[in-house]
């Protein structure tokens, strides 16, 4: 149906469960997918699985609750791309004071 056609989209905690799920739920919608998690291996599989299905992709190893680690998959995605139409807050991060 493409109804993300010509979107972008960036997904963080993209590399497992439901932020890869819809990442490639997204790319196979048509969109453009950014891809934001900390983990390096399985965060290239879900790069390689969109782009194998004929999609757009571009992945990102940064830490959600680091401001220093997005700013440069936003701005790099923005320059690829030009906008960020949509964004899935999928990864969890705990903060000061939030038990474990």
């Amino acid at each position: 149906m493409n109804r993300m056609q010509d979107k972008v989209a960036m997904v963080t905690g993209a590399a497992s469960g439901i932020g890869k799920a819809a990442a490639i739920r997204l790319a196979a919608e048509g969109a453009k997918v950014s891809l934001i998690d900390k983990n390096e291996q399985t965060i290239s599989q879900t790069e390689a699985e969109i782009k194998n299905a004929g999609g757009e992709a571009i992945s990102f190893i940064a830490d959600t609750s680091k401001a220093e680690e997005i700013g440069p998959a936003v701005k790099e995605t923005v320059e690829r791309w030009g906008t960020i139409d949509t964004v899935f807050a999928n990864a969890g991060a705990l903060g000061d004071g939030v038990p474990n």
